[in-house]
C-alpha cells in the first residue's frame, strides 16, 4: 500500500510523484501522462481536487479550481492560439 511521499511509474509511460494515502494520490502531486499532458496540483483520493494546473500537449492550459477530478469554480483556460 502506497502511503506518504513517493514516485510511481506506469508501464505505459505515465508517472506520478507526490503524496499518497491508501494507495491513492492525495495531497500535492504531479502526474505526467504519456501523451505529454501534465497536471500539477492537489489531489483527493485519486482525483484532482482543490487548486492546480493542467498543461496539455497541444499547448493549451487550465489553471484554477477542481472538484472530483474536473475543473470547477474559478479558473483560467488558455488556448495555445491565444
Amino acid at each position: 500500500m502506497k502511503h506518504g511521499h513517493g514516485l510511481w511509474q506506469g508501464t505505459n509511460g505515465d508517472s506520478y510523484v507526490g503524496e499518497w494515502f491508501h494507495s491513492k494520490a492525495n495531497g500535492f502531486g504531479v502526474h505526467e501522462y504519456p501523451n505529454g499532458d501534465r497536471y500539477e496540483g492537489t489531489w483527493k483520493m485519486g482525483l484532482k481536487d482543490g487548486t492546480g494546473q493542467d498543461r496539455f500537449a497541444s499547448g493549451d492550459a487550465y489553471s484554477g479550481e477542481y472538484l472530483d477530478g474536473k475543473p470547477h469554480g474559478k479558473g483560467t483556460y488558455t488556448w495555445s492560439t491565444g
